[in-house]
């Protein structure tokens, strides 16, 4: 085995490695603290600069019909929290990066296989781990001629779905015209029902039983990307967002991105206990330790009873120069894994072609991998559909996975594309 290359080139413990890693049922409470993709040290002598912040106005929260309410099937509400983006409105070409560097992408497009639409061409993907939602003007009959050309198999029907199954690694999705679910872990078919069933039935969605949750929709509305947290308690200080549990417990929280013509808009909203003392006086006087607020060009802040909304706009430039060069989208593509004794064969079984240097594989259980002998630079320059290597598993160690992972280059943007467990 080759020694762990990874350690070779330059990485940093940044939020996007971490987020990447830790998977998106962890990562929406980071997301949110980081929402402004600046460093958390404020700036010495400088002040926020409050004003009007006019952001664009939101749509309806129509992807909430497709949250369903805890139960045995999807878990408790804290782990599962939502993450909505919408791929033709996220401004990348407007902008000139990605919303807040490509994370929410990552967390849906890097974790999907490719069902023969093409990522950028959902309207709406929504992430209830373990499934995603891809919703968009497509006919289920070119959905399913991509699937049956693939490792899956029809397996029956749901409601108004196809359902469709396959192995190694294990995974379901479920099919209608404009609409794929994609069960995106083991034994993800009663979650994907159960969002099915909030589909069909409001009493079933998270709306009818939180109350909270509804209300966060309500307020936060959609924009090109929004993500959730469950509330957090005092000392959960930034995993609920800007300010995030520093004055005190919260109940829930959301962040948005939008963007026009000339500036990027952050929405922090937070809804807090009641036992919070939460005046705008307390909010702004914590506002000024946080460099968020200083770097932006303009801060509004609205307390309403215990909710919190902080407004804060920047311009295209100002964002470009914090997030730096353009992070690239991670490639959307069906991996299989045949296992045979001491040795797994790769295949690339449909979606995106992706430079062969751009891909490691190794065996580990995150971004930190052992990379293997073999890798696909040793026999491809670009790897698409059909292409495959075999690599060598004899030097795994008791729960190792086969890992594929995204890296295009020396910045700290490395994602997870494909795992397969060899318990």
């Amino acid at each position: 085995m080759r020694p762990n290359q990874s350690s070779d080139r330059p990485r940093k413990s940044g939020r996007r490695t971490i987020l990447r890693a830790a998977g998106a049922s962890l990562a929406v409470g980071s997301l949110l603290s980081t929402a402004g993709c600046l460093s958390s040290v404020p700036a010495l002598g400088q002040q926020v600069r409050y004003g009007e912040v006019d952001a664009p106005e939101a749509k309806s929260p129509t992807y909430r019909r497709w949250v369903p309410a805890p139960s045995e099937a999807v878990g408790e509400r804290s782990t599962m929290d939502p993450i909505v983006f919408r791929p033709g409105e996220a401004g990348a070409d407007e902008v000139g990066v990605r919303p807040m560097g490509g994370i929410p992408e990552a967390l849906t497009r890097a974790r999907m296989d490719y069902f023969g639409v093409g990522f950028d061409r959902y309207e709406t993907v929504f992430s209830y781990d373990p499934v995603i939602v891809a919703l968009g003007s497509f006919d289920a009959a070119d959905v399913t001629e991509t699937i049956s050309a693939g490792p899956y198999e029809h397996a029956d029907s749901y409601r108004d779905f196809d359902v469709y199954e396959r192995s190694a690694p294990e995974r379901s999705v479920a099919v209608r015209d404009g609409a794929i679910l994609f069960g995106s872990a083991p034994e993800a078919r009663p979650a994907l029902e159960a969002v099915i069933d909030a589909r069909n039935d409001a009493e079933r969605r998270l709306t009818a039983t939180d109350e909270t949750f509804a209300a966060l929709t309500d307020r936060i509305g959609l924009h090109p990307a929004v993500a959730f947290s469950a509330g957090t308690d005092a000392d959960d200080a930034k995993a609920g967002g800007l300010l995030g549990g520093e004055l005190g417990p919260t109940r829930g929280s959301a962040w948005s991105y939008a963007f026009d013509d000339a500036d990027v808009y952050h929405r922090n909203l937070l809804c807090y206990e009641r036992d919070v003392d939460l005046t705008e006086r307390r909010v702004k006087a914590r506002l000024e330790n946080e460099n968020e607020a200083i770097d932006a060009a303009a801060v509004a802040v609205d307390v309403d009873g215990q909710w919190l909304r902080i407004d804060l706009r920047q311009s295209h430039e100002r964002v470009r120069d914090r997030v730096g060069d353009p992070v690239p989208a991670p490639p959307q593509i069906t991996w299989t894994f045949d296992r045979e004794h001491e040795s797994v064969r790769i295949t690339h079984r449909g979606g995106d072609a992706v430079p062969a240097s751009a891909l490691a594989v190794g065996l580990g259980g995150g971004l930190e991998i052992d990379e293997t002998a073999r890798q696909f630079t040793d026999e491809y320059e670009t790897v698409a559909d059909g292409d495959a290597i075999t690599v060598d598993t004899s030097e795994r160690a008791g729960d190792d996975s086969v890992v594929i992972v995204h890296d295009p280059g020396d910045r700290n943007d490395r994602t997870i594309v494909g795992s397969y467990p060899l318990e």
